[in-house]
């Protein structure tokens, strides 16, 4: 098993030291019994988010925070103004089975009818991800960036990155204006 983080024992040793063994104790090679920290105290200590990229960037956008500065992401221009990206990462399917043969057909077969039936609607399937994300455009490149471009764009914030990575066949919608009411 590969070992994903450290602890440190008071002799000034680092003990390789996996995410199983968080909250536990290991032995050091001189002998001393170190308390290895929490699954959340390795990760940070290991600079590794500790929160999934969902409930991050809910955060952020409770706070209504916008990444960056105040330049275009695309073109570095200055004070650009704030767009949003519908970025759908995923969406529940209905698991629909469709029609099937139905035996009582046989004894009456003048009942056409019953000749199908349809079964049930079927469980549905995933969960609903979705976000509005902020970032700066200038009024050109909201214009002109789509697809792939949008998708880099995104990548550039660390948060975004995140996201994108984990859903890598997430639906980005182009830019659209934020109405200030």
């Amino acid at each position: 098993m590969a070992n994903d983080f450290l602890a440190s024992c008071p002799c000034g040793k680092l003990i390789p030291v996996t995410a199983g063994q968080a909250g536990g104790n290991v032995t050091c090679a001189c002998g001393t019994t170190v308390e290895v920290p929490s699954l959340m105290q390795l990760k940070r200590a290991a600079g590794v988010p500790v929160a999934t990229p969902e409930l991050t960037l809910m955060g952020m956008l409770d706070s209504g925070e916008v990444p960056g500065d105040r330049s275009c992401c695309a073109c570095g221009e200055e004070f650009a103004a704030v767009w949003r990206m519908s970025v759908v990462c995923e969406s529940v399917e209905n698991a629909k089975q469709g029609t099937r043969f139905n035996p009582l057909f046989l004894l009456f077969g003048w009942i056409v009818v019953t000749f199908y039936t349809k079964t049930s609607n079927g469980d549905e399937r995933g969960r609903n991800v979705s976000f509005d994300l902020p970032l700066r455009f200038c009024s050109a490149c909201a214009a002109s960036c789509r697809g792939k471009e949008l998708r880099a764009e995104l990548e550039k914030v660390e948060e975004y990155r995140r996201l994108v990575e984990k859903y890598p066949h997430a639906k980005i919608g182009p830019p659209k204006p934020v109405n200030r009411t």
